[in-house]
């Protein structure tokens, strides 16, 4: 993956996708390269929890999917939060019952944003995320996930 090799980006931040559809994964990226971050990918906990050991310094968020092969997202955001209990963690999930919706937020997840993801609910989440880390807001999760209607359709 490169994880020695990471960009700069125009912002300075670096948000590592754990996705393991590729499709969405390619989309996530691009939307947040398009938003001024430098992305890391990883497709799956597994590879996440790698990424976050070789360069934890340089990650200024996560966006992590629930359902993902080797290590879940569930699994891993429990070993992200014993990793570095302040870094912003926002699930993201095709399946979002209301059941994952509240067991992420109880888990220590930031936010969370509902498949399919529109680009004006990647943004709004990731700057929240790192505006409350900034502002010292941490390790409480935000207290309103963000869910468009269009999300809140999809869950029920």
């Amino acid at each position: 993956m490169g994880y020695e090799h990471m960009q700069i980006a125009k912002n300075g931040r670096t948000i590592l996708v754990g996705e393991d559809e590729l499709e969405v994964r390619g989309y996530l990226e691009m939307a947040l390269k398009c938003l001024g971050y430098s992305v890391e990918v990883a497709q799956d906990g597994d590879e996440v929890l790698a990424c976050l050991q070789a360069s934890r310094q340089e990650i200024s968020a996560v966006l992590l999917d629930i359902v993902m092969p080797n290590c879940d997202g569930m699994d891993t955001l429990r070993e992200i939060r014993r990793i570095d209990a302040t870094l912003p963690v926002i699930m993201i999930s095709g399946a979002s019952s209301t059941l994952n919706v509240v067991a992420a937020m109880k888990g220590g997840a930031t936010d969370f944003l509902c498949k399919p993801v529109a680009h004006e609910d990647l943004r709004t989440a990731i700057t929240r995320a790192l505006g409350a880390r900034n502002n010292g807001d941490y390790p409480r999760p935000l207290r309103t996930p963000v869910l468009s209607a269009r999300s809140f359709v999809a869950m029920n």
